[in-house]
């Protein structure tokens, strides 16, 4: 599919199976890559594994990168998909009350951030989410899972510096909860959340 946000057409990729029948629950995700890399091609089999074995529809976003494209544009454009699937759900045989978000990393991060943006404008929020090892908090890489793994393993402290610096527009954006949902002060009533962390990641402990 393609959907236009902003004026810019974005795809989204749409993952069925025998199993996932007319009226079935959706996933909307998110992919990781830092907000810089990654595609849906990148992550097709994971989400092709997903729609598998959670008996869902499955719309990979194919949101636009930074740093041509920074904060909030990568948000919007996601936020923007959810929507249209919500919009939309009769057409894709989809339950409207069944839709949920997640992504990995980076993509875990624009999940709980536009569950934050979707509560702040009052208006539907996903069902449930799926958080696989999130980026939270991009104000404070000093925690232990930093320290133990800043380097020597997939992802890298100076990697993450690097990711940072190409999606925000500036240093005060990093306390923004918008860009780091652990940093919210309320996530009372936030959907709940399936969420994945892996042992030898810096991004454990925020997970």
């Amino acid at each position: 599919h393609q959907i236009e946000v902003s004026g810019t057409k974005i795809l989204v990729r749409e993952y069925y199976s025998p199993q996932t029948t007319e009226g079935c629950p959706a996933l909307i995700y998110f992919h990781g890559g830092g907000w810089v890399i990654g595609d849906i091609e990148t992550h097709h089999q994971l989400t092709g594994y997903l729609c598998e074995n959670l008996e869902a529809k499955v719309f990979s976003v194919d949101y636009r990168l930074s740093p041509e494209e920074k904060y909030p544009v990568p948000l919007d454009d996601c936020d923007q998909a959810f929507e249209w699937v919500l919009s939309n759900s009769d057409a894709l045989g989809v339950d409207k009350n069944k839709v949920a978000a997640g992504g990995d990393s980076a993509g875990g991060n624009l999940s709980a951030c536009l569950c934050l943006l979707r509560k702040s404008e009052s208006r539907s929020m996903p069902k449930s989410q799926l958080l696989i090892y999130p980026v939270t908090n991009l104000a404070s890489m000093e925690t232990d899972s930093y320290e133990e793994c800043e380097e020597g393993f997939y992802l890298s402290k100076k990697s993450m510096e690097w990711f940072r610096e190409h999606y925000l527009n500036s240093t005060e954006e990093r306390t923004n909860p918008l860009c780091s949902p652990l940093l919210a002060e309320n996530l009372t009533d936030h959907p709940p959340a399936v969420i994945t962390t892996a042992g030898f990641d810096p991004l454990r402990d925020e997970g």
